[in-house]
C-alpha cells in the first residue's frame, strides 16, 4: 500500500510538472504542439487519477428536484424531490450497478408484453459485468438483456466520475476520452480544440478546456491540483440547449487521490428564459476504496419468473429459476440463451461477432444518444413539470 502512494504521489508531480512547463511555453492559450502537449497531460492526469480506484464499494442517492432559479441551481436547497437509490461495485472487470427509485415510476402506456412506456427521471436498472459477459435487468419489465464476448453490450450507468448521463457507454464524456480522440483521430474526433490555464489571485491550476463539432460542443474545467478531474463541465448541443455538471465536494485519498462524492446537474433548455428549473444531485453515502468487495456484493436481487434474453438473438427468451443471479453466472446463462435459440432454429448459423460496419454504428452510439436524451427531455417538458424522460421499453424478442 505504502509503494502504491508513493508511487502516486511522484506520478501526480511529474505530470503537474509537465503541464507548468508546457504551460510556461505558451502565454493564455497554447496553440499547436504547445497545445496537444497540455491536453496529453490533462488526459493522462485524469486517466492516471481514475485508475487508481481500481477496487470501489459504493452506495449513492440520486435526487432530482427544482431550484429556484439557475443562479441558485448549484447552491439552493431543492423543492419537490424525488430520489433513487444506487450502487456501484468495482473490482477491475468486475462491475455492479444499480439505481432504483424509492417510488415506482409512471406507467404510461402497455403496448404489449414486451414494450411498456414509462416515465421516471431515473435509470431504473440493474447490471452485472464480468470482462466478457453482461447482464442488464430492468425491473418494472421483470426481464433483461444478456452480453457475451461475440456481441459486447454496454451497462448504462450514472457515476460518481460520469454523472453526465447523456449516452449509454460508461464515461464516453470524460475529459480522457473526449481529449484522445482529439488527439489521436478517428471517426468522432472533435474538430476544434482549445486549452488555456485560469489564473485568479486564489488559483492556480485550473484549466478551461473547449472541444467543439459543428453540431455541439463540451466544455471542462479541468483542476490539476485535484486529480484532473473536471470539476465543471458543459455540454452544449447544436440548437443551443446546455447540460452542466458541477463537482461540489471531492474526497482526498492517500497518495493524492481524489473521488467527487457530491455533484451537480442541471439542463438549460434553449428557450430557458429565468424562473424555477430542474436539477439532479449525486451524493455518495458510502464509500470503500483500496479493498476488494467480497463476492456476495457482485449479486442482483430479480423478480420471481424473470425472464432473460441474450441481446443479439432470436427466440433465446427464458424464464430463470433463481432470484439471486451472480457475477460468475453470467456465462452459463448466456449459454443457455443459446441453447434456446439453437432448440427453436436448429438450422440457424452460431453467433458470430459484429460485422466493422456494426461496429462503427456502436463507436458513434453516444453522439445519437445525446440527440435522442434532448429530444425526449422535451417531450418530458410538455407534460407536468418534473416527471421526466419518456422510456419505451423492449422485453425483448420472444
Amino acid at each position: 500500500m505504502c509503494g502504491r502512494m508513493l508511487r502516486n504521489v511522484l506520478v501526480a508531480m511529474v505530470l503537474v510538472s509537465a503541464l507548468c512547463s508546457t504551460v510556461a511555453r505558451g502565454e493564455t492559450g497554447p496553440s499547436g504542439t504547445d497545445k496537444k502537449a497540455v491536453l496529453k497531460v490533462i488526459s493522462e492526469g485524469y486517466k492516471h487519477n481514475r485508475a487508481s480506484f481500481p477496487l470501489v464499494d459504493c452506495e449513492f442517492v440520486v435526487s432530482r428536484g427544482v431550484a429556484p432559479s439557475a443562479d441558485k441551481a448549484f447552491t439552493a436547497p431543492l423543492a419537490e424531490v424525488e430520489e433513487a437509490t444506487g450502487v456501484w461495485v468495482v473490482n477491475d472487470d468486475l462491475v455492479r450497478y444499480e439505481q432504483m427509485a424509492r417510488n415506482p415510476p409512471t406507467i404510461v402506456k402497455v403496448v404489449d408484453e414486451r414494450h411498456v412506456r414509462w416515465r421516471s427521471p431515473f435509470l431504473q436498472n440493474k447490471s452485472l459485468r464480468s470482462r466478457d459477459f453482461g447482464l442488464r435487468w430492468t425491473p418494472l419489465l421483470n426481464a433483461g438483456e444478456l452480453f457475451s464476448p461475440e456481441y459486447p453490450g454496454e451497462l448504462a450507468m450514472e457515476t460518481p466520475f460520469d454523472f453526465v448521463g447523456l449516452t449509454l457507454t460508461p464515461e464516453a464524456l470524460t475529459p480522457a476520452t473526449i481529449l484522445d480522440q482529439y488527439l489521436e483521430g478517428g471517426t468522432t474526433k472533435p474538430a476544434q480544440a482549445y486549452v488555456e490555464e485560469t489564473r485568479t489571485d486564489n488559483t492556480r491550476g485550473i484549466y478551461s478546456v473547449r472541444c467543439s463539432q459543428s453540431d455541439g460542443s463540451i466544455e471542462y474545467r479541468i483542476d490539476s491540483n485535484r486529480g484532473f478531474l473536471p470539476v465543471d463541465t458543459t455540454v452544449t448541443a447544436e440548437d443551443g440547449t446546455r447540460v452542466r455538471i458541477v463537482f461540489l465536494e471531492i474526497r482526498e485519498f492517500p497518495g493524492q487521490r481524489y473521488f467527487p462524492v457530491r455533484s451537480r446537474k442541471c439542463t438549460f433548455w434553449r428557450k430557458y428564459a429565468g424562473g424555477p428549473l430542474q436539477v439532479t444531485e449525486m451524493r455518495v453515502t458510502r464509500l470503500k476504496v483500496d479493498e476488494p468487495p467480497p463476492p456476495d456484493r457482485f449479486c442482483i436481487e430479480v423478480g420471481e419468473g424473470a425472464l432473460l434474453h441474450h441481446s443479439h438473438t432470436d427466440n433465446s427468451q427464458f424464464p430463470v429459476q433463481t432470484q439471486r443471479i451472480s457475477v460468475d453466472m453470467l456465462p452459463r446463462l448466456v449459454e443457455t440463451a443459446l441453447a434456446q435459440t439453437r432448440a427453436a432454429l436448429p438450422n440457424r448459423e452460431p453467433l458470430t461477432p459484429a460485422p466493422p460496419d456494426q461496429r462503427l454504428l456502436i463507436g458513434l452510439l453516444p453522439v445519437a444518444l445525446i440527440v435522442l436524451f434532448i429530444l425526449l427531455g422535451r417531450k418530458g417538458r410538455k407534460g407536468e413539470r418534473g416527471t421526466g424522460a419518456l422510456i419505451d421499453t423492449t422485453r425483448g424478442a420472444g
